[in-house]
């Protein structure tokens, strides 16, 4: 069975991010792929100091919860990941995880499968701009990981919990379901 690995980086738990992940998981990913889900808010991640280590041994120097995940990423077929807009970007968590990805950007070699991601966020913001340093961000997540299809789920107008069934009217579930099955 195809390996999905599951990133929560909200720290705000069951707000809208978390919600649309989780239905993502239920209804697309735990069908096709056997998955592990990691709660970034749970976690110890220590952010990464730049000694540049990794350029040298394929390891991180710092040891902490993230080990775990980095393996987990050389393994899996399906990174989904997710994110609320903070600020125009995404989270402190996320963004300290993403900084330790650092290891397979300097060592691209590590990584041999070809990946998808799929990368959620919720913003408040209405403006559609508010998505594009994600993207930004993500070229270069891409190019750490050896990603060979990313999908974007983005939903804006957001700030209050809102009910499931309002998030979803603005995602067509079918393009995700598609994406998901090509692999």
């Amino acid at each position: 069975m195809k390996k999905c690995l599951i990133i929560y980086g909200s720290p705000r738990e069951n707000g809208n991010t978390d919600r649309i992940l989780n239905y993502l998981k239920e209804e697309i990913v735990s069908k096709y792929y056997s998955h592990n889900s990691v709660y970034l808010r749970k976690i110890n991640i220590i952010p990464c100091d730049g000694c540049d280590i990794c350029s040298q041994s394929l390891n991180c120097k710092l040891k902490d919860d993230v080990d775990t995940i980095l393996k987990d990423i050389i393994t899996c077929d399906l990174i989904l990941f997710a994110s609320p807009v903070y600020f125009g970007t995404v989270t402190a968590l996320a963004k300290a995880w993403i900084d330790r990805l650092q290891v397979f950007y300097k060592n691209k070699s590590i990584i041999t499968n070809h990946k998808k991601l799929i990368v959620v966020s919720v913003a408040a913001e209405k403006n559609k701009k508010v998505f594009d340093s994600f993207t930004v961000v993500f070229k270069y997540v891409e190019s750490a990981l050896n990603i060979k299809e990313t999908k974007t789920l983005f939903v804006n107008g957001f700030y209050e919990k809102a009910d499931i069934e309002l998030l979803l009217c603005k995602i067509n579930i079918k393009e995700y379901y598609d994406f998901v099955n090509e692999l």
